[in-house]
């Protein structure tokens, strides 16, 4: 009865649970192999060529059997390899670990092959008892979907980043737009103040020359009223000179006249 209970309760907690996640990283794969003869099997849920993987076999037993031959196998994706064991007792909830480290060389399925021959004694008969299982393991990629999964996501932040940028730049060629607008009006606005400059600088040269044209002028003209003035003052001294001739003549003349006629009158 106890055994029978124990039996129970390792079906229980032993029963086929195939992708049930051991640990991190790994896939347990559970089941019936065999009477009395379970299988705990530990193995990543994806290979990478040309990198080392661990896979970790245990069969257990849920009664006292002694096993006879037991042989395993790891093969496909370039690996073949296995062990093979001979009469080892296994007492009721023992079990019999083993690790295999290796190395798939190219992309393919992995699988596991495990053969168990054992016997064992229930009352006064003896039994003899066979076990085995042949399963996929894992795959072997060049590239994992882990890896495949982590560039989705760069590439998903990638675009991510690129269409930031591509708003920013949107937003700097919108900028730029107003600021080339504004670029335009503002030589617009030169080129205009440049032609009326350049008007102004036109006019004031003409202004310029009329300046000095009427400065010319005025020159002449002071000039001209300079020498009418000496002119005038000549005439004026010249006319003053005939006219004191004149009279100094007249009083000659005078004179000359009355000592002419004093002499007669002595007569």
């Amino acid at each position: 009865m106890e055994k029978l209970a124990f039996l129970s309760f390792l079906i229980l907690l032993l029963g086929p649970n195939l992708g049930a996640r051991s640990q991190t990283g790994d896939y347990s794969y559970t089941g019936h192999m065999g009477p009395y003869l379970y299988y705990v099997i530990s193995a990543p849920p994806e290979a990478k060529v040309g990198v080392k993987m661990s896979i970790r076999i245990e069969v257990w037993s849920t009664y006292d059997i002694n096993v006879t031959s037991y042989r395993l196998r790891v093969y496909g994706a370039g690996i073949n390899v296995g062990s093979n064991e001979v009469n080892q007792f296994l007492p009721q909830g023992q079990g019999i670990p083993k690790t295999i480290a290796v190395t798939p060389t190219k992309e393919d399925i992995v699988y596991l092959e495990v053969r168990a021959e054992y016997d064992y004694v229930i009352g006064s008969q003896h039994q003899e008892g066979y076990g085995d299982i042949t399963m996929p393991l894992t795959t072997a990629r060049a590239e994992t979907r882990e890896e495949i999964e982590l560039r989705d996501q760069q590439l998903v932040g990638a675009h991510e980043n690129y269409t930031q940028l591509e708003e920013q730049y949107l937003e700097a060629r919108g900028s730029l737009g107003e600021l080339q607008s504004q670029l335009d009006n503002q030589t617009a606005s030169y080129d205009a103040l440049r032609a009326a400059y350049g008007q102004l600088q036109s006019e004031n040269s003409a202004l310029q020359a009329n300046y000095d044209d009427a400065l010319n002028q005025l020159e002449l003209q002071r000039a001209r009223a300079t020498n009418y003035e000496y002119a005038a003052i000549a005439s004026i001294i010249a006319t003053v000179i005939i006219l004191i001739a004149a009279v100094v003549t007249r009083r000659r003349g005078g004179r000359t006249a009355g000592q002419q006629q004093q002499p007669g009158r002595k007569t």
